[in-house]
């Protein structure tokens, strides 16, 4: 199947948060080879807050594609800004903060 011809459509109840967990201003979202999806937000921040202490809540989530659960979460006191995520050809993932001016 050709993905370029491929219609984006909208799966309700995608992803699966666990209790406690809310998606904040998400700045980045992408996939890795095994199809996991990983999303880099904000968390409780916003564009407009303070930016002299880190993100005490979990900033990077991974979900299996296919079913939306949630698999892992990390970078609670890590990430000021949030701003970028990129998984390279070797599934790394890459991520940059605005506020630290660093690549991660």
């Amino acid at each position: 199947q050709d993905p370029e011809n491929e219609a984006y459509r909208v799966v309700h109840g995608w992803p699966i948060l666990e209790d406690g967990y809310m998606l904040g201003q998400v700045s980045g979202v992408a996939v890795d080879s095994s199809n996991n999806v990983y999303i880099f937000h904000r968390a409780e921040h916003s564009w407009s807050d303070n930016k002299s202490k880190p993100i005490s809540s979990n900033t990077i989530i991974a979900f299996e594609g296919t079913t939306g659960k949630m698999r892992a979460a990390w970078g609670a006191d890590t990430f000021v800004e949030p701003h970028g995520l990129r998984i390279d050809r070797n599934d790394n993932l890459w991520v940059t903060d605005i506020v630290l001016n660093q690549v991660t």
